[in-house]
């Protein structure tokens, strides 16, 4: 019977059964929250204080308390804790930042679906949204920024990866000749697909660009190690991705003396705002 109410829920929430009560100050929470930590990920190096993580998990939860609604909060938790492990494993690889991790939790408990004023059916997790917006945006500067960079100094691309252009521009044709596919997914795909290959084809000169060789006495807790740059110290060390607090008392002790570490990497949250206002007012553009 249990099993039969998840699914009752999991289905009327979708469909759109379900409004997301208190949606105006949820959105207004979220908000204020996503412009508090950006600020901090802009203009404290991507630190962002512990109590702002606590203060804004917080308030998602005792939103969801003051707006009970059974179902809904069957809906989120759904959703939330596969994020979470999703997310946590990506912060153990070292390809997301703690923070991140526990703002994009945070958001999808404070709004776990589109506004009513989205009009969107069926009505899948807003963060879905927030997350292909922000991460197309992210994608979109990356391209632009390195771009510079790189013809500053000249870099060389690896003209192999730049090849995969040239199929992907007939798949592009083909899929704009067929009328259900929406621009805005041909799109996001080609920021997408033009953003990785970019990647590929200058992969050495961007990690270059975004790492630097640091002493060991300037390495910190969440500080994520460029491996690339010393693949035989981190073979004959076993040196992991993330710097964690039993990883970096480890390093003491083997005296390590300097380490390659990211500190260039571009600040993410404030691209999370960004999302999160265009998934606001333009989610629908998402669908066929």
């Amino acid at each position: 019977m249990v099993m039969e109410d998840i699914g009752f829920c999991l289905e009327q929430t979708l469909a759109g059964g379900i409004p997301l009560p208190g949606q105006e100050l949820r959105i207004l929470l979220a908000f204020l929250g996503l412009l508090a930590v950006s600020y901090f990920d802009l203009f404290n190096r991507r630190n962002v204080p512990d109590k702002f993580l606590y203060g804004f998990f917080l308030v998602s939860a005792i939103a969801n308390v003051v707006f009970f609604d059974a179902c809904l909060i069957v809906y989120t938790l759904a959703i939330a804790v596969p994020l979470f492990l999703l997310g946590y494993l990506f912060y153990r690889l070292g390809q997301w930042g703690g923070a991140d991790v526990a703002v994009i939790l945070s958001l999808m408990l404070l709004v776990p679906i589109h506004p009513s004023f989205v009009s969107l059916l069926p009505n899948y997790p807003f963060i879905l949204s927030v997350l292909l917006f922000s991460f197309t945006l992210f994608a979109l500067y990356t391209i632009v920024h390195f771009g510079i960079r790189l013809a500053q100094t000249r870099a060389r691309a690896d003209v192999k990866y730049l090849l995969f252009l040239l199929p992907y521009a007939a798949v592009i044709y083909l899929l704009a000749q067929l009328p259900l596919v929406s621009p805005t997914y041909i799109l996001i795909l080609s920021i997408a697909v033009t953003g990785s290959v970019f990647y590929m084809a200058y992969r050495q000169p961007i990690i270059q660009l975004l790492s630097e060789k640091l002493p060991l006495k300037n390495v910190e807790i969440e500080d994520i190690l460029a491996l690339e740059r010393m693949e035989e110290q981190a073979s004959k060390y076993r040196l992991q991705r993330l710097v964690t607090r039993s990883e970096l008392a480890r390093l003491r002790k083997l005296r390590i003396s300097h380490l390659y570490v990211y500190t260039g990497l571009p600040p993410f949250l404030p691209f999370l705002l960004a999302g999160f206002v265009l998934a606001l007012y333009f989610s629908s553009w998402l669908l066929f």
